[in-house]
């Protein structure tokens, strides 16, 4: 099993971009690029706070969901 981010599909949905989030977030540009590409093996978790507080999710079901493989 895996975990994946479901941040494109979020940000999609909600019609923001990369950049609108960056701007929202503070989160550098390059970082939020390898999350929301579920490009890295490693998330911060202050990230994922600042992220899921800034589009206010409280639940972890809404942007991240386990794979089986």
């Amino acid at each position: 099993m895996r975990v994946q981010l479901k941040l494109a599909q979020v940000l999609l949905d909600r019609k923001m971009s990369q950049k609108e989030l960056c701007e929202l977030t503070g989160i550098r540009p390059a970082t939020l690029s390898v999350i929301i590409r579920n490009n890295t093996d490693k998330i911060n978790y202050r990230h994922l706070g600042i992220i899921m507080t800034q589009l206010e999710i409280t639940d972890f079901n809404e942007i991240m969901e386990l794979i089986d493989e």
